[in-house]
């Protein structure tokens, strides 16, 4: 590192000399105000992993004006681009490959191997930073450091590179040797705004202050070789520092600032989006892999290979850990199963009327199910004999347990089942079909990816769905489910299909007009809350959560709903029905068009808790017409009058097997 040894001795000196700080809760208060400019460094040392930043480096910033406008625009039109959700605000490499081509230049990805020591590793993020006149960032870590403290403590290199108008009155600050801390600079110091305004300036001490005291902590802490010093800046330079390093950004020049960061680490490593109010790094184990702070949405990120990293191959385990993005292979294929799924669906469905279940020589109760019945749901999944559970596909397992296949009159198919899943094992390949379909989680955790459509189809929108929660998604969307981070998954899919068929594809239609998929995380919050979705064929689906004020122990509530059909799922407590059954959640409960339901809570302590799924039909429609009698039963099924093509094939076929048999 370039700066003089008498520069440093001065400086210590004057900071061991003085009442420097005052302890107040693990933070500090300033009894003296130090102002000593930051020693200015214009070159990295020989033991940058030491000190914890080398360069500059020269780069190439060709066409980055046409990066930064394409990824505002982006940003700001990606219902249009058919994106599910506003990107990840430091994914500009992800979603435009004019910023890609800066992220990715060898000068920089061989100094990121150099300093991080591997020869696989990951672009993670990518931010546009435009910094205006007299700006200023207060002191901080790169929470990206401490993503995943389990496998990468400081392993991660963040890599800033100055545009546009940077010198000594528009850089950065920071103080050397203290990647080895384990708390942020942002909660060391007793006092700070992310971004000051004016009038809140002469409220706190200075950048130059905070920097000095945040020195001197580093050396009481016994870092004797941390030192605050500025960097100094040129276009076009890059500098790399450790993403742990306490430092800071100014502006105090009267021109807007542009530069660009990336984040670089170990392929191996694991990254997610953190919740933006971290306050200290979070405790990573193998039991748990995600503790609060870590986001279940897992943004996109490169991996770079140097030698095929069997890390990053579809059977590697690093295949489940991020949400690679690869730019330079097909976009993900797709398996659409409509055509040769919804038939036999539809042809099942018909053999059981859930509109009228004593035509089945059943009850109520018949359409109530216990989800952990005997443990089912807490045991581990069961492989048959000679079924090589490493290829995941669960249906080659003995993990499912049916609830119900049938059909109502508003609709041809409504079916659930419950399903355990084996860590790293995929339900299925990625696919699209005609049900919509919702998936409740009962145990661990799944990771869902979806395809999403329009310009960006090689960017996969992927999240986690944890305990308690539920997902929704149409059909045509491209999804796909993986059982990560616990041994195994246990969760309730629930798929249905209307009158009318849902289009497995977008039509034609503008993407911003499409409905898109929608995640209640950890169901059963104390404040009402409804989610009306009307893309659906011929149903409307509206899934009321919260705190519902229905069932009481000192009476029942009746529940029959005269126009619509609904999925009740008791997430905990135990209910009664008018019958006199008990059901203990996890449990469902179908509840057809017009059939009369009361339901009451039997919990001594806990109170229930349930989901309601209604399904309605759109305004105007009727479903005298679309009564589809159980084969059998008094009624007639005339084929030729059913406007529907797989439910006419599914009742000719039904009807001929009858005769047969």
């Amino acid at each position: 590192m370039i700066y003089t040894q008498a520069a440093v001795l001065a400086i210590s000196s004057l900071l061991l000399n003085s009442a420097f700080a005052v302890p107040v809760k693990g933070k500090f208060a300033f009894d003296t105000h130090n102002t000593a400019a930051p020693v200015v460094l214009s070159k990295g040392s020989s033991n940058p992993q030491d000190e914890g930043v080398d360069g500059p480096f020269p780069v190439t910033t060709n066409g980055v004006h046409e990066c930064v406008a394409e990824w505002n625009r982006v940003q700001s039109e990606w219902e249009t681009e058919g994106l599910i959700a506003k990107p990840y605000p430091k994914s500009a490499h992800i979603f435009v490959e004019g910023c890609r081509k800066i992220a990715m230049q060898p000068a920089l990805l061989d100094a990121a191997r150099r300093l991080i020591g591997e020869d696989d590793i990951m672009v993670a993020t990518m931010s546009v930073l435009v910094k205006p006149p007299q700006w200023e960032h207060r002191w901080h870590t790169d929470v990206e450091n401490t993503i995943d403290n389990l496998r990468c403590k400081d392993k991660s290199w963040t890599a800033w590179v100055p545009v546009e108008n940077t010198g000594p009155d528009s850089t950065l600050y920071m103080v050397t040797h203290t990647h080895q801390a384990n708390e942020f600079a942002h909660t060391v110091l007793a006092k700070q705004c992310k971004t000051c305004d004016p009038a809140d300036k002469p409220k706190m001490p200075s950048l130059v202050e905070r920097g000095r005291q945040l020195e001197a902590t580093a050396h009481a802490r016994g870092w004797s070789d941390a030192t605050f010093v500025q960097l100094a800046a040129m276009d076009n330079n890059a500098w790399l520092f450790r993403g742990a390093t306490w430092h800071s950004s100014i502006n105090k020049s009267d021109k807007t600032r542009l530069a660009l960061q990336m984040h670089y680490m170990p392929s191996y490593c694991a990254f997610r989006e953190d919740e933006k109010h971290m306050t200290e790094p979070p405790v990573i184990t193998e039991t748990g892999p995600r503790p609060p702070g870590i986001e279940a949405v897992m943004p996109a990120v490169i991996p770079v290979l140097g030698k095929a990293s069997p890390t990053v191959s579809s059977t590697g385990t690093g295949w489940f850990r991020n949400n690679w993005m690869l730019p330079d292979e097909p976009e993900p294929a797709v398996v659409d199963a409509t055509f040769d799924r919804t038939p036999v669906r539809v042809e099942y469905a018909l053999k059981y009327d859930m509109q009228h279940p004593e035509t089945l020589h059943g009850k109520f109760s018949k359409l109530m199910h216990n989800l952990n019945e005997s443990s089912w749901a807490d045991t581990m999944c069961t492989v048959k004999a000679g079924v090589d559970a490493s290829k995941g596909i669960v249906d080659a397992t003995k993990c499912k347990a049916k609830q119900t296949n049938g059909h109502t009159d508003l609709l041809r198919v409504m079916e659930y089942h419950t399903s355990k899943l084996l860590q790293n094992n995929a339900a299925h390949e990625m696919r699209t079909h005609e049900e919509l379909e919702l998936v409740y989680m009962l145990k661990g955790t799944l990771r869902i990816s979806l395809r999403q459509e329009g310009k960006h189809p090689k960017v996969v929108y992927r999240r986690m769905l944890d305990e308690g929660d539920l997902a929704y998604y149409p059909g045509w969307q491209p999804h796909g489910l993986v059982s990560v981070e616990h041994p195994q998954a246990v969760y309730l899919a629930i798929r249905y299909i209307g009158h009318a068929s849902v289009k497995p594809a977008p039509n034609g239609r503008p993407l911003s007009s499409l409905e898109r998929p929608f995640f209640w995380l950890g169901v059963n919050k104390e404040t009402l809350e409804t989610k009306e979705f009307k893309d659906s064929g011929s149903v409307i689906t509206r899934v009321t959560d919260g705190a519902q004020p229905l069932l009481s122990s000192s009476s029942f509530v009746d529940f029959t709903d005269p126009t619509s059909d609904q999925l009740i799922i008791v997430t905990r407590g135990t209910i009664e029905s008018g019958d006199g059954k008990q059901w203990e959640g996890p449990a469902t409960i179908f509840i057809p068009t017009g059939l009369k339901t009361s339901l009451r809570s039997v919990s001594p302590t806990t109170i229930p808790r349930v989901v309601r799924i209604i399904i309605s039909p759109l305004p105007g429609a009727s479903t005298a017409s679309r009564r589809l009698a159980l084969p059998g039963a008094n009624a007639k099924v005339d084929a030729a009058k059913i406007e529907n093509k797989e439910a006419r094939r599914a009742i000719k076929k039904l009807a001929r097997t009858n005769v047969r048999n």
